[in-house]
């Protein structure tokens, strides 16, 4: 074969690839709440500040506020326990660089509870601040991953990306990956 038609048919080969990708950013984990609203308190055993726990509150809303969306994050301080959804915040040192650990426990692909620490050995701001991180934006990651969305790799503004500067407030919002994520999940 000519180099010109090698070249060619590559050039074809890459643009196939390129135009079969997704167009979507997100990343679906198994599992969905049924219903669709996800319950959450304070940790009876690493609580968090009354502070914290509004800027939790504010977190979550940003999924709920999700237009045509019918998940929703709900606080009710009766519905968490050890057997129920819960925040906490408790010092877990180095911790391989986490600022924050979500898990959830599905059964048959319903989830029915989740728990989210976020790690105090760092530092933490619910103003913005350039030093710190931006509590608010890792809430509402962490929430991204009640829904159950995946940590992506692009694009970088979006919330679900798999990392966070310091003094970061970007992922206090949603990008149109994160909220197609959530329509895609509860259509």
């Amino acid at each position: 074969m000519p180099w010109r038609a090698l070249k060619v048919a590559a050039g074809v080969i890459a643009f196939s690839l390129m135009t079969s990708m997704p167009a979507n950013a997100y990343i679906l984990m198994p599992g969905v709440w049924n219903p669709a609203t996800a319950r959450y308190s304070n940790s009876n055993i690493y609580p968090m500040s009354s502070t914290w726990m509004s800027v939790a509150y504010g977190a979550a809303g940003t999924w709920t506020a999700v237009f045509i969306c019918p998940f929703s994050i709900v606080r009710d301080e009766a519905y968490g326990d050890l057997w129920g959804s819960t925040l906490g915040a408790y010092n877990r040192g180095v911790d391989s660089g986490r600022l924050a650990v979500t898990q959830y426990t599905a059964v048959n692909g319903t989830i029915y509870r989740a728990w989210t620490w976020v790690n105090t050995y760092y530092p933490w701001s619910t103003s913005g601040s350039t030093t710190a991180f931006d509590l608010q934006s890792c809430l509402t990651h962490e929430f991204g991953h009640w829904v159950p969305l995946a940590d992506v790799t692009a694009p970088t503004d979006a919330t679900m990306y798999r990392t966070m500067a310091k003094g970061e407030t970007i992922k206090r919002s949603l990008a149109a990956d994160d909220i197609n994520g959530v329509r895609a999940k509860y259509p």
